[in-house]
């Protein structure tokens, strides 16, 4: 039998909203991993501070960040990457490179690739007015978004309607980490 707390926490899991879609369309900027640039219309939790607290000084590493606010945002971006892009490239890769075509869930491939427009949109605009993620150099947050989208590119996914996401991703690819990076993504 159920206790008096236990159907109170029933009640308000059932009382809580869900976020609407025009909820997510007006406040799509907060679903930057970085945090809104400007102020927000919905509620965003940003871990930022979480982050900067347990981050630690890497600046002899070329490619950290030399500030523990863009070191921050630099394991944002890539946990963004991970959990946000990931695991849809991964859905896609496996179902053409792992599954016969008579086994193929080609809706599981069509529901990912439908997924992957709001992640898309959400790093065109991020790019829209600097060349790297974090700031005018190239540091961790590019290199492990873009080794992400690499598996984009071997599935035959095209991304090419973000022209902000194409330029960054080319521009990534021709840096000497970048050409490592995708030889090692692509066995």
């Amino acid at each position: 039998m159920a206790s008096a707390a236990d159907r109170q926490e029933v009640r308000w899991q059932q009382e809580t909203p869900a976020r609407s879609p025009e909820d997510r369309d007006r406040n799509r900027e907060a679903d930057r991993p970085d945090g809104p640039r400007e102020p927000s219309l919905g509620i965003h939790a940003n871990p930022r501070s979480a982050l900067q607290l347990g981050a630690r000084d890497r600046s002899e590493d070329a490619l950290w960040p030399t500030r523990i606010a863009d070191e921050a945002r630099a394991l944002q971006w890539t946990l963004w990457a991970a959990n946000g892009l990931e695991p849809l490239l991964s859905t896609i890769a496996f179902q053409l490179n792992r599954v016969s075509e008579a086994e193929r869930d080609h809706t599981a491939i069509e529901a990912a690739k439908e997924s992957l427009l709001g992640p898309l949109d959400v790093l065109d605009n991020a790019l829209k007015e600097t060349a790297n993620l974090i700031s005018s150099e190239f540091c961790v947050a590019d290199l492990n978004v873009a080794s992400v989208l690499v598996s984009a590119v071997t599935t035959g996914y095209d991304f090419s309607n973000y022209k902000n996401v194409t330029r960054w991703f080319q521009s990534a690819l021709r840096r000497p980490v970048g050409r490592r990076a995708t030889k090692m993504a692509l066995g």
